[in-house]
């Protein structure tokens, strides 16, 4: 993004009066921080390395100003003119996991769905390998009740950690979070920190629970033997193309 084209700092906003409360930049580019690599700059970009810099931050932020949480950046298109106001990017005091009793985690609103996925099928535990084909942080998955294979978060969260824009801590039991199909009314002016998520036991005997799909069930059939006629491993007829393949697509 040239500088030309670089958005100008609203005049009633300093984040030097905001205190010590993370890592500032002015006009910082997006493009890298997204998978498609693409789209403007934010105005203001601060990384926050905890909650205390966090509720810092939001108690001295006015209301005017707009803010966006940014986490993995997999599911984001930014617009070629930049974003207003300030983006947010929580850091490493946000990428915690715990063990808690009754196959339950606390874990931070910057940890990986894949992380989560992958720490939950290492400790035995079933019904959190949906999130290994979610791309994103958990606390994308619980702003969008993000879900796969047939399950969503809202089934996994017992209660939910967030601040306000006033910088105000709150702790939200899940039926609270009013959760809807890929929503989440509670996210509106709510910044999520950690979760408490729990999952089924372990996984069926001889069956540990798989990465990305429904673990602790029987495995997938194996196909046939010999294929379907003239198709080799069981691999169905090709379908014909519906349009022109060639197409380009304007989204």
């Amino acid at each position: 993004m040239s500088a030309a084209s670089a958005i100008s700092p609203p005049t009633a906003f300093d984040p030097s009066q905001l205190g010590e409360c993370g890592a500032w930049a002015a006009n910082q580019p997006l493009a890298d921080m997204t998978w498609l690599r693409a789209g403007g700059a934010a105005q203001w970009f601060v990384r926050v390395p905890d909650e205390a810099a966090l509720s810092v931050l939001l108690s001295a932020l006015p209301a005017s100003v707009p803010l966006l949480v940014l986490g993995a950046g997999s599911n984001l298109l930014v617009r070629d003119g930049g974003v207003p106001g300030v983006v947010l990017r929580l850091g490493r005091g946000f990428q915690t996991m715990e063990d808690l009793p009754d196959h339950r985690f606390a874990v931070g609103a910057a940890v990986l769905d894949k992380a989560l996925a992958r720490h939950a099928m290492q400790a035995g535990v079933a019904g959190l390998e949906f999130l290994g084909g979610i791309p994103g942080t958990l606390g994308g998955a619980l702003a969008m009740n993000a879900g796969a294979h047939g399950t969503e978060t809202a089934e996994i969260v017992r209660e939910v950690e967030a601040y306000d824009r006033s910088g105000a801590r709150h702790v939200l039991r899940r039926e609270a979070l009013q959760f809807g199909y890929r929503q989440c009314g509670a996210a509106a002016g709510m910044v999520f920190t950690k979760a408490t998520v729990a999952g089924g036991g372990g996984g069926a005997p001889g069956n540990p629970p798989r990465l990305g799909g429904q673990g602790g069930g029987p495995p997938p059939p194996p196909p046939p033997p010999g294929g379907a006629p003239g198709r080799p491993g069981g691999c169905p007829p090709p379908r014909p193309a519906c349009g022109r393949a060639h197409r380009r697509q304007h989204i």
